[in-house]
């Protein structure tokens, strides 16, 4: 599954993406499926049908690379539990903070989460005029931490979920920034 997270005016660089992510922004031409999103709610859009998915809170997506769980507002580790049980491969969280301290402590629990629940975590925090990325892939990143993106830049992660018969494990094929 090939991921942007980030703006996606920089999607015309990349092309054939499954899934873009951004904080609430236009969409343009190159994803198959746009997660747009906001503390307030997300939308689902797709390139193959005119149907689109909005809500807000804790859900569940269905979508052709598996399934993705969506959170709005302030990031607990319940979020990450409740998308492991149900196997989400990925949770997005959509987070608005007023302080830095409130950024680190989402950055944080985010972290944590994902290695406690063996479940990737991407944090997209509004902050100001910008939005800070955080993506958590258990033993990924640098010296395996488990952080593999921390910026406010645009990125495209090619990341692989493979289910065995101990539990569920991630391969990060490349990374762009």
């Amino acid at each position: 599954m090939r991921l942007l997270v980030g703006r996606q005016i920089v999607l015309s660089e990349f092309f054939h993406v499954d899934l873009a992510v951004s904080w609430v922004e236009q969409p343009i031409a190159g994803a198959n499926f746009y997660l747009l999103g906001s503390e307030r709610g997300y939308i689902l859009l797709s390139n193959f049908s005119e149907e689109t998915s909005y809500g807000s809170g804790f859900h569940l997506l269905e979508l052709p690379q598996g399934l993705f769980a969506v959170a709005t507002g302030f990031m607990n580790w319940r979020y990450a539990k409740k998308a492991a049980d149900l196997g989400a491969n990925v949770l997005f969280v959509f987070q608005d903070v007023s302080k830095p301290e409130e950024l680190l402590l989402a950055k944080t629990i985010c972290w944590g989460s994902s290695r406690e629940f063996n479940v990737p975590i991407v944090l997209l925090a509004k902050h100001g005029d910008a939005t800070h990325l955080f993506f958590c892939v258990p033993g990924q990143g640098r010296e395996h931490s488990g952080i593999l993106f921390d910026a406010t830049s645009s990125c495209v992660v090619e990341l692989d979920v493979s289910r065995t018969d101990s539990g569920k494990t991630f391969s990060v094929k490349s990374l762009a920034s």
